[in-house]
C-alpha cells in the first residue's frame, strides 16, 4: 500500500521542474532501474524503522503505507494544478496503469528480477511459515524475527516496485491475488500459497486482457476495472472479517 503514490509523486516531481518532455526523453531502463531503486529504498528506510520498536507489526505497517500515501498524493495534486495544461496531459497519460504500454524491451530485466526475488521467497518458505505465528513464537523457535520480516518484505517491495515502474500503479491488485490464493489453497503454508498466488495472479491477467480485448473491446480499461473490483474485494474481506 502506498507505492502507487511514490510512483505518481517522482513522475509528477519531474514534469513539474522539467516538463512534460522530460517523461519521453528519459524513457529507458535506467528510469526503470532509478523508479524502482528509489521505490525500494523509500520502503526499506520505513520497514527498518517500523519494526524497530517492540509495537511494530504488519498492522502497523499498512497504516504507515496508506498515511504517507495519502500525504504524497495530495502533495503530488497540488503540483499537478499548477502545471501547463500540456504537461498535464502527458502527466495524465504515463499515470494511467495500462499493460499495452509496458515496453517490450524492458520484459526481459523486469523478469530476470522477479524470478530472483520470487526464487528467493520460494526458498526462505519454511522460514515464512514460522513468522506466522507472531514474534514471540518466531523467536522461542529460534529466528530472527526482524531480520526475516524486513528481509521479506523487501524483497516483496521489489516485485512491486517493478510492476508498478513498469506497467503503472494496481494498487489492490495483489491483494485480490493473495486474498485469492488463500481462499483456493485452503492452508497457510507458502509452499502452497506462493505458487497458488503466482497462478491467480497470471491467470487474472490472462482471462481479463483476453477478455477486454476481444470480447468488451475495451483493452485500455483492464487496470481500471481490476482497480475497482479488488478495492471491493478489499472492503468486503474486511467488513467480513472485521480484520486484516
Amino acid at each position: 500500500m502506498g507505492f502507487d503514490a511514490v510512483h505518481t509523486l517522482m513522475q509528477t516531481l519531474m514534469v513539474f521542474f522539467l516538463g512534460g518532455t522530460a517523461l519521453a526523453a528519459t524513457d529507458g531502463l535506467a528510469k526503470l532501474v532509478v523508479q524502482t531503486a528509489l521505490m525500494v529504498a523509500f520502503t526499506t528506510v520505513l520497514f527498518r524503522w517500523l519494526f524497530s520498536g517492540p509495537t511494530g507489526n504488519l498492522h502497523v505497517l499498512l497504516l504507515a503505507g496508506v498515511v504517507p500515501g495519502a500525504a504524497f498524493e495530495s502533495l503530488s495534486l497540488f503540483l499537478q494544478r499548477m502545471l501547463a495544461p500540456a504537461d498535464y496531459d502527458v502527466l495524465s497519460a504515463r499515470l494511467f496503469g495500462r499493460l499495452g504500454s509496458v515496453e517490450a524491451t524492458h520484459l526481459p530485466f523486469a523478469f530476470a528480477v522477479c524470478a530472483a526475488a520470487g526464487l528467493c521467497l520460494w526458498r526462505r518458505r519454511h522460514r515464512l511459515d514460522v513468522l506466522l505465528p507472531g514474534r514471540d513464537a518466531a523467536t522461542g523457535l529460534g529466528l530472527n524475527h526482524r531480520g526475516e520480516l524486513t528481509g521479506a518484505l523487501v524483497v516483496v517491495s521489489l516485485m512491486v516496485a517493478m510492476s508498478t515502474a513498469l506497467a503503472g500503479p494496481m494498487t489492490f491488485f495483489g491483494f485480490t491475488a493473495a486474498l485469492l490464493a488463500h481462499q483456493f489453497s485452503g492452508t497457510h503454508r507458502h509452499a502452497v500459497v506462493l505458487p497458488t498466488a503466482f497462478l491467480m495472479g497470471l491467470l487474472t491477467l490472462l482471462v481479463g486482457q483476453f477478455t477486454m480485448e476481444h470480447i468488451v473491446y475495451a483493452s485500455g480499461m483492464l487496470t481500471t476495472v481490476l482497480e475497482f473490483l479488488g478495492g471491493v474485494v478489499f472492503l468486503a474481506y474486511l467488513l467480513k472479517k472485521g480484520t486484516l
